[in-house]
This record gives structure tokens, C-alpha cells and sequence, in this order.
């Protein structure tokens, strides 16, 4: 008699356990996986205030090195909310350590920089005082935090007078009345330079275009300076008949000669166009916005652009995008953009077309300041017409060094280039400018132009 075979039955139901099994097994150790990561962070976050120094200083590291993992970051923006000094200070360690910390913390920021403050060196200080002065000056995250005044009146009082000095740009830029409150407090320091910068302040707040100037000395200038002078002083269109174009006029004398002249053709400009340098191709551009109507500058701006000239082309693609809008130039800029290469001509084409509206890719012109290739003056005179003052904290900067590298190269640049001209015809509030003047006094209308800018900021941007 043979064994009766094994019921089917119960060969699937062994199968079925262990299918089961091991899913149960895979799942859970997936689960595992996600609650034990999950787990790690919450624990290394809390140890971030610990009372242990060593488990702070691990958990210290471990921030700085998850600084990439959005839920690590959240989770220390959201604990430095309601975090107690020795908590946040080590939050900010990990997080500096990690290479993430700065002003785009906002209040946090402001509330790290307050806190250094009483430990501070005095140059340290000094410091503080700026960085606080810039968040508040380019209206960032945390501005308006209210730690901002306990921090002022510190800096204010300071016993170093470098720190009141810097403690003034702070002061500069908060809203009135506090603003005037604390200049007015400042004009009697016993430090010369504190008491003279606040006394400026006031006097551009009461006065935006005063500064110091003086009329230019020209009995002993002689030839093309004088005759530039004798132009420069004369308003536009005021002298009868055509410009005396002779040939090898001097460039900067043929610009002001058709400035001046009632019978004057915006051809007339076209061989300062192709000056090699670009502040005075933006001299030009600014005076023919002033002298001509537009349907005369868009014959000029069809020739620049038609030109074979380089210089001519980036000038005459920039003039149109001053204008009005048309057509026809328009669709000239746009095949120039489209059939050219080399880089420089590209980017003047591509400038025009987003100042026009009409670039149909992402584009930030402030990048171009980054390029030496670029000429920079140019930039600025397109991020003005476009309303966008980045290109002007970049070449003034009241808060640290100029564009231009120093205050002295600003000044060449206002003087020999006449800049002040182009910055004048967007910003029409701001000081004056004597090209005529001596060179100290010229670095004195230097230094009121940017402290004008440093109080001014914020009207001018809330203009655009």
C-alpha cells in the first residue's frame, strides 16, 4: 500500500508565510532605516543646547556638516527662534562652520552681530557697526528687528571715536525722526571727524544738493582746456547757428560744441560714438537724450547700430533702448544679438534687449559687473534706467570701498571721465559735481555724494 502524496494546501501556505515574511521584513527595515535617520537628526538638533559641552560640540559638527539637508536647516531656523544665548550661539557656530551663516538669517543675524557687540574689540565693533548699517541700508531680512536700536545707542556711545564714526552710517540710515535725533546728538562729539560727518549728514538731510563747490579758476588754463571750460559753463542750445566742426576737433570739445549749438544734427556725434573710451560714448549718449527729440535720435540710433564700427554698434543698441520703444530698431537689435559671437558685442545686445523687455531668457545684468571685459560704466548707466541701484551701490558704495577701488579712482572717474554728468541726468537730487575744482575739494564732493547716497537709498529705491 503506497503513502498518500502531501495535500497541495499546505505548500502554498508555507509559501505564503514566508512571502509574507519576508515583505514584513523589507518594510520594516525600510522603516527602520527612514524613523533611525529621522531619529539621528532630532537627537544631534537637541544636543545643539545641551547642557554637555562635548555632546553641544558633536552636535555642533553635525550641523555643519548637513548644512545641504533641508529639514537639518529648518529645524535650526525654527530652534533659533526661541533658543537661549548658548543654544543659538552654537546654531550659529555649526552653521558658520558649514559655511551658511550671514546676513539672509535675518533677525538672526542681527540679534548674532548685537550680541558680540559688549565682547567686542574696537575694531570689531567698528565692524558690527557697518554690517548692521548695510542690512538696514539695502532693506534686508531683519532690518527693522527691534534690537536694532539697542545696538545704535552702543555704537553711539562708544568710548572709540572710530566706532561712533562708523556708528553714524547706521544712524544714517534708519527712519526719521530717529535718524535726525541722533545726527543732531553726534554734531557736538569731541571727535573732529565724528562731529564734522554728522553736521554733513544734517546738512544733506535739510539740503540734497548742497556740498561743497567752488567755481573753477581758469585764468591760467590755456588753449583746449579753456575752451572746454568755456563750453562746459554754457547751457544747452544756447549759442545761434551750426557747431565749427573742424577737422581733429578734440572729442569731448565736438560734444560740447553740438550740445550747445541751436542748429546742431545728432549726426554730428558720431565720431565721438566711436570714442574707445566707453564714459565718454555714455557722455555722448546722455547729452544727445538731453539736445535731440526722440524721432532724432532714432535716426542716430539706426546709423550706430548699422554701423561697422563696434563702438558705434553697442552705443547705437543702448541709445535705442533708452528710446521710445520702435519697431524698426528693435528688430535691428535683435539680429545683431542673433548674429554675433564674440562675447563683449553679445552682451551689449543682450543689455538693450532686457532693458526693452524684449530678452527672451533669464538674465540678471548685475552679474556683469563681475566682468572686466564689460565696461562697467555702461552697466550702471542701464541699471539706472532700468530703476535698479545695484549698479550704484557697487560703483559708490558709502559703507567700504568705491567700485573704482578707492575714492581717489572715483574721483578720476567723475572728473576725467565727466560721470558725474551721466549719474546726474537719473539722479537729479544728487550733489554737485565741479570737475573745475582742486583735487582735495573734488574728494570732498566725493565723499557728500556717497553720504548722500547712503541717506537717500531707500527714497530712491521706493521711487521705482
Amino acid at each position: 500500500m503506497t503513502a498518500a502524496p502531501p495535500k497541495p494546501r499546505r505548500h502554498r501556505a508555507v509559501a505564503w508565510l514566508l512571502l509574507s515574511l519576508t515583505v514584513m521584513l523589507t518594510l520594516g527595515s525600510a522603516v527602520a532605516i527612514f524613523f533611525t535617520e529621522d531619529f539621528v537628526r532630532l537627537t544631534f538638533m537637541y544636543r545643539l543646547c545641551s547642557d554637555d559641552p562635548q555632546k553641544r560640540q558633536y552636535a555642533v559638527g553635525y550641523l555643519a556638516r548637513h548644512v545641504d539637508d533641508e529639514q537639518v536647516m529648518n529645524h535650526a531656523r525654527q530652534l533659533m527662534t526661541t533658543a537661549e544665548d548658548k543654544c543659538f550661539q552654537a546654531i550659529v557656530a555649526g552653521l558658520d562652520a558649514g559655511g551658511v551663516w550671514g546676513p539672509e538669517f535675518g533677525s538672526a543675524y542681527v540679534r548674532h552681530l548685537t550680541m558680540r557687540l559688549p565682547e567686542a574689540t574696537e575694531s570689531q565693533r567698528a565692524g558690527i557697526a557697518v554690517a548692521l548699517a548695510r542690512i538696514v541700508y539695502q532693506r534686508q531680512r531683519g532690518h527693522d528687528d527691534e534690537r536694532m536700536q539697542d545696538a545704535i545707542d552702543m555704537l553711539l556711545t562708544d568710548d572709540f571715536p572710530k566706532v561712533r564714526l562708523n556708528g553714524l552710517s547706521l544712524a544714517a540710515v534708519l527712519p526719521e525722526p530717529t535718524r535726525s535725533e541722533h545726527l543732531t546728538a553726534l554734531r557736538g562729539d569731541p571727535a573732529p571727524a565724528v562731529a564734522d560727518r554728522a553736521q554733513l549728514l544734517l546738512k544733506l538731510l535739510s539740503s540734497p544738493a548742497a556740498g561743497p563747490r567752488t567755481e573753477p579758476e581758469t585764468d591760467d588754463r590755456e588753449g583746449v582746456m579753456r575752451r572746454l571750460y568755456e563750453l562746459e559753463v554754457l547751457d544747452d542750445a544756447s549759442v545761434a547757428g551750426s557747431p565749427d566742426l573742424e577737422r581733429g576737433t578734440p572729442l569731448l570739445i565736438r560734444l560740447h560744441l553740438v550740445r550747445v549749438s541751436r542748429d546742431a544734427d545728432p549726426l554730428d556725434l558720431l565720431p565721438v560714438f566711436q570714442a574707445e573710451q566707453p564714459t565718454l560714448r555714455e557722455l555722448a549718449t546722455v547729452i544727445a537724450l538731453r539736445r535731440f527729440e526722440p524721432d532724432e535720435l532714432k535716426v542716430l540710433a539706426r546709423e550706430l547700430i548699422g554701423s561697422f564700427n563696434e563702438p558705434h554698434r553697442w552705443s547705437g543698441v543702448i541709445l535705442a533702448a533708452l528710446l521710445p520703444h520702435d519697431d524698426e530698431l528693435q528688430s535691428m537689435v535683435r539680429t545683431r544679438f542673433e548674429n554675433t559671437s564674440e562675447w563683449v558685442a553679445k552682451q551689449h545686445y543682450r543689455l538693450a534687449l532686457h532693458m526693452m523687455g524684449e530678452l527672451d531668457e533669464p538674465f540678471d545684468p548685475v552679474n556683469l559687473l563681475l566682468h572686466r571685459e564689460m565696461p562697467r560704466s555702461t552697466v550702471i548707466m542701464a541699471l539706472l534706467q532700468l530703476g535698479e541701484l545695484e549698479g550704484l551701490d557697487w560703483l559708490l558704495n558709502p559703507l567700504g570701498q568705491p567700485g573704482t577701488g578707492s575714492a581717489q579712482g572715483l574721483r578720476v572717474l567723475m572728473d576725467t571721465g565727466r560721470y558725474h554728468v551721466v549719474l546726474a541726468h537719473f539722479l537729479p537730487d544728487m550733489p554737485r559735481f565741479n570737475p573745475w575744482a582742486e583735487p582735495n575739494e573734488q574728494m570732498q564732493q566725493i565723499d557728500t555724494i556717497r553720504e548722500w547716497y547712503l541717506l537717500h537709498r531707500h527714497d530712491l529705491e521706493t521711487r521705482r
